[in-house]
């Protein structure tokens, strides 16, 4: 790409910002990476007959790190930073800051991180990671409500998540919990807001009626006592009511077996199927989300590789692609049906197909199937997706 900097004709335009401190920076450079400048510079504005630029309300670190970027096209983001500096990049209409932004928003999404990345994109529209942020948050919401980070959260933020139906919680106490504890954090400022958000928890829906009234916990930020509740509970216990939370399922198909016609036989297909529930043939081509053919290249019918669920992934181990002729797979993939993205999580010790695998507690257990030379296995290895680590038992009883 050619440097404008290097341009003879290109002029020096020196930018101020917080405490008298001046950056000297290319006005073509400037110009090209922000709209914002393109536009201060191209339209009569009284900067453009000047060769300096005031900028205000801004942070220094955050001024100096896009100027550097413009010059250099290399921005530092880090966890602490990238809020601030992606408010700034949409300030100052550098799209492609803002879209390195988003990919490190993307990237590092996470319990901790869901709840301020939600607001933020919420209040640049970026509608890429608001969407992954808030199916993050509507998924796990029992335990991004645990963290810091939720706390801090605005009205307006928790407002729009109490509204939601499709919070994935066991029952209506987990969103009573996820008010009250945000209540608790700042009480003083936020008692304001109490009565307007309990309207959003349906009471209905916290009791199960067979549990004991000692049992049941208080709730103090609900006008209603204990037995208050069991009583509504007992007078609409004839009604047939739908929960106010219905958490979305959806159904995979990963791999099929298919008939060709044109070769009058049978194949495989190493893709992964969305399963349309409300056709006749709920398996259509159109309904493809991915293929496996780079986790499993030159897979030759079903290979013996297991899948299995674990909260928004699908995970794939083992197998072998040429039943046969000692082609192992040994790798588990993780398939993020949030982000679309493939990734390796470890290796398995034990070549082995047409085992069996779960998901327990963000574990992984992958059990017997067979090894090489068609050896019935007893053995079992357990990958902690948190740590990261992979364990091997010799024997199962």
């Amino acid at each position: 790409m050619e440097d404008d900097s290097d341009n003879p004709e290109d002029e020096n335009v020196t930018i101020t910002f917080g405490d008298e401190e001046k950056i000297n920076c290319s006005k073509c450079l400037l110009m090209k990476k922000s709209d914002y400048f393109n536009a201060m510079f191209s339209s009569g504005m009284i900067e453009s007959h000047y060769n300096m630029v005031e900028i205000k309300d801004v942070e220094a670190d955050v001024m100096r790190e896009l100027i550097s970027y413009i010059a250099s096209d290399v921005l530092h983001l880090t966890k602490e930073s990238v809020y601030c500096i992606t408010a700034g990049a949409c300030r100052f209409q550098i799209s492609s800051a803002i879209e390195l932004c988003c990919e490190f928003l993307r990237d590092n999404l996470c319990h901790n991180t869901c709840s301020s990345t939600l607001e933020c994109s919420t209040l640049y529209h970026l509608k890429s990671v608001l969407k992954l942020s808030k199916r993050h948050m509507q998924h796990y919401f029992t335990k991004v409500c645990q963290t810091e980070d939720f706390l801090s959260i605005q009205v307006a933020t928790l407002r729009s998540l109490l509204q939601e139906k499709a919070l994935n919680v066991e029952s209506e106490i987990d969103v009573y919990y996820a008010f009250e504890q945000w209540i608790d954090a700042d009480v003083e400022n936020r008692q304001q807001y109490i009565n307007e958000l309990s309207k959003y928890i349906h009471i209905e829906d916290i009791i199960d009626p067979s549990i004991e009234l000692n049992m049941l916990p208080e709730f103090k930020y609900l006008h209603i006592t204990k037995n208050g509740i069991l009583q509504r509970l007992e007078n609409n216990k004839d009604q047939i009511r739908r929960k106010y939370r219905q958490v979305p399922e959806d159904l995979f198909c990963v791999g099929l077996q298919r008939f060709d016609e044109s070769s009058q036989s049978f194949c495989f297909d190493p893709v992964i199927y969305k399963i349309d529930m409300t056709k006749e043939c709920g398996i259509l081509k159109d309904n493809v989300i991915t293929t496996m053919e780079d986790v499993l290249p030159n897979v030759e019918g079903h290979g013996g590789y297991s899948v299995c669920v674990n909260g928004q992934d699908i995970i794939v181990s083992g197998g072998e692609p040429k039943l046969g002729k000692n082609t192992w797979n040994l790798g588990v993939y993780c398939y993020n049906t949030f982000t679309k993205k493939w990734r390796k999580l470890t290796e398995l010790q034990s070549p082995r197909r047409h085992h069996a695998s779960c998901a327990i507690n963000n574990c992984l257990y992958v059990i017997g199937g067979y090894g090489r030379f068609r050896v019935k296995l007893n053995s079992m290895e357990k990958y902690d997706c948190d740590e990261g680590k992979l364990k091997y038992y010799n024997k199962v009883t």
